[in-house]
């Protein structure tokens, strides 16, 4: 599959070779349905991106992990679900997810400038650098960070959130994460 197509998922927890079983499968293994996926029947009433997110973390729930995601996972929805869970999430944002403030996608911002919207543990934010973009965490706010720059000679400000995230995915999916140049 192109990279470019590929959206990841990470979560951040630490693990030792004895959390693996085999890959072995049994014939008789009815785990799975004939089309390869079996989602929790709790998330069942909810969209694809959120039902596959919760159907994963469904054992982790409520052990206070933080969840990082690209922009095909973040959504409203997948933050309620995650609140009422214990579970924390960031992750880059499309404008058209269901759920977000109307003003949101027509509000413009200035270069170097953020607004944020809040509901309860929810923000949703709007920063724009050289591009727009969207961020949605449950523990973060509007605070600005001074960063060095690649050049190491400047200082840019960004948002906190923005450092998280880019920190947080790494590697994962580059060319999908486009917050650090």
């Amino acid at each position: 599959m192109d990279s470019d197509s590929e959206t990841e998922l990470l979560i951040e927890m630490e693990s030792s070779d004895e959390d693996f079983s085999s890959s072995e499968s049994e014939s008789d293994d009815d785990s799975l349905d004939r089309k390869g996926t079996n989602f929790h029947d709790d998330y069942n009433d909810y969209g694809l991106s959120t039902k596959s997110v919760m159907t994963l973390l469904h054992e982790l729930k409520g052990k206070g992990y933080c969840l990082s995601t690209d922009n095909y996972y973040t959504s409203p929805e997948l933050a309620e679900l995650l609140i009422q869970s214990k579970t924390d999430i960031c992750g880059t944002l499309r404008s058209n997810r269901k759920g977000l403030p109307a003003s949101l996608k027509s509000l413009s911002v200035k270069k170097g400038e953020i607004v944020g919207f809040q509901k309860g543990k929810m923000c949703v934010m709007k920063w724009k650098d050289k591009k727009t973009f969207l961020m949605l965490s449950t523990f973060h706010n509007t605070e600005m960070l001074e960063v060095q720059s690649k050049k190491k000679s400047d200082v840019k400000i960004k948002p906190k959130v923005v450092v998280f995230y880019n920190s947080s995915m790494g590697g994962v999916d580059r060319s999908d994460q486009c917050l650090s140049y």
